[in-house]
């Protein structure tokens, strides 16, 4: 496939495909929740009848509110088309304007599905811990999803585990107790604590978005390449401990205690999720598919693209890089962390105390980060929070950043389109690095001034601890 092909962009908005954009822009972060993107088209005139009619149509079709599916590639055949699927989400801002020569452009601005749960509320009963029976877990009925709480629990249970949060909670471990006094639509009682991925799929159940935690699956479907058949090989692979930030294995995330799992008034279904995701050393990021996947980086995959910037571009290995930047700093960076965990009124009295020192730091002088947080009750909770929180400082203090030429790469015989989640081969004789990369951010865009481009955000491997 040639890269012309493997680098067209097109929208569908309502099942009708959109691809003369004057502009667009869209996003994929590992870090930032609800992936953004950005199209500008001109619209038609009010000249004639039909253009008043075309133009209508489109201002009709793509509203605020609207379901669209972007893809990056050839789309001859059903084939090709479902392996340029790059995002699903929603229209949330739509604008009409005036150009300088007096015609009129539409822009359209939205997220994928992650802005269900990044501007939702989680409901603050959606569990509930009894106070006869600590270890005893409220389920609340999801009539507004249009289902009873046995059939969401069945559905939630249904649903294998191919990775991180893997674990088995069949219908037949659900024990509900129903009050014979109870209104309909009263609480079930369920006496099994859930695994992340579980919890996860409940949270997710109003808006119809599935939970994976098959990684590589939705790294195929970005990178232009999506698996056929079964689950092997690569997956395979990466179960190993070694292949996980922080070297987390599935077997190694532990279920959610029931106590735990209750949500903070206001928080949002993003922040509640997360918010256990990190304890337990898991990511969160939306497939292309409109799938919410747990996962957490894979170093150890093979590298899916390619970046050159010799002193001397080499025709047989082409610089492909337009511009290029490596910056280090020393700002908002720590010397050691210490994090305090549950504790009275004086944190300095907890007895929960962790603290993690940068064996590369820098300076002859010392700058400290202390942390409180009252939700840490275990040594090893405390032990991985100021392990996170210093490579995530470390991490910003070096930012590797490319914009190149196209939307893809050839990799031997293929072509991949650049995605999050891969890692990538980078010779750059210019800032004198070389070796692989693992890619935490992704931006693609056209535009007059620059072309057809991709933005690249890249760390060290082993850098991001969870």
């Amino acid at each position: 496939m040639t890269r012309e092909r493997v680098d067209d962009v097109w929208i569908e908005v309502g099942g009708r495909r959109l691809s003369h954009w004057t502009s667009y822009s869209f996003d994929s972060d590992l870090f930032t929740p609800a992936d953004g993107f950005r199209f500008t088209v001109g619209l038609p005139s009010a000249r004639t009848e039909a253009d008043r009619r075309t133009r209508d149509e489109l201002l009709a079709l793509v509203n605020r509110g609207a379901t669209v599916r972007i893809y990056v590639g050839d789309s001859s055949t059903e084939e090709t088309r479902a392996q340029a699927l790059q995002l699903t989400g929603i229209v949330d801002d739509r604008t009409i304007d005036v150009t300088p020569d007096g015609g009129s452009v539409l822009e359209i601005e939205g997220r994928d599905l992650a802005r269900h749960l990044v501007d939702s509320s989680v409901p603050i009963d959606i569990f509930r811990v009894s106070s006869v029976t600590r270890n005893r877990m409220i389920l609340t009925q999801n009539e507004a999803a249009g289902s009873s709480a046995r059939a969401l629990a069945e559905s939630i249970a249904s649903q294998d585990d191919t990775g991180i949060g893997v674990g088995t909670w069949a219908p037949s471990q659900f024990v509900f107790e129903v009050d014979s006094a109870a209104m309909p639509g009263r609480p079930y009682t369920i006496t099994t604590a859930p695994t992340l991925a579980q919890l996860a799929r409940l949270v997710c159940d109003p808006w119809g978005i599935r939970v994976v935690c098959d990684q590589s699956a939705a790294r195929d479907v970005l990178t232009g390449r999506p698996r056929r058949g079964s689950r092997r090989g690569d997956e395979r692979r990466a179960s190993s401990a070694s292949s996980y930030a922080s070297g987390l294995a599935p077997e190694d995330v532990k279920r959610i205690k029931p106590d735990e799992a209750r949500p903070s008034p206001g928080e949002t279904c993003w922040e509640y999720l997360d918010r256990h995701a990190k304890r337990l050393g898991v990511l969160l990021w939306m497939a292309p598919t409109g799938e919410l996947v747990l996962g957490s980086p894979q170093y150890g995959q093979a590298p899916r693209a390619r970046i050159v910037r010799r002193l001397r571009s080499d025709p047989s290995d082409p610089n492909n890089v337009i511009r290029g930047e490596v910056r280090e700093s020393l700002g908002d960076r720590y010397s050691k962390v210490t994090v305090y965990g549950r504790s009275g009124r004086d944190p300095a009295k907890s007895k929960i105390v962790a603290t993690a020192i940068d064996s590369d730091w820098p300076g002859d002088f010392e700058t400290p980060l202390v942390v409180h947080d009252r939700a840490i009750r275990e040594q090893a909770e405390a032990d991985r929070r100021a392990l996170r929180e210093l490579a995530k400082h470390k991490r910003t203090a070096r930012t590797i950043k490319y914009d190149v030429s196209g939307h893809s790469c050839a990799m031997g015989r293929e072509r991949f389109v650049f995605a999050i989640d891969t890692v990538i081969e980078v010779l750059d004789e210019v800032a004198g690095i070389s070796g692989r990369y693992y890619c935490t951010k992704r931006t693609l865009a056209r535009d007059r001034e620059r072309g057809t481009t991709a933005t690249l955000v890249l760390v060290e491997p082993g850098s991001i601890v969870l």
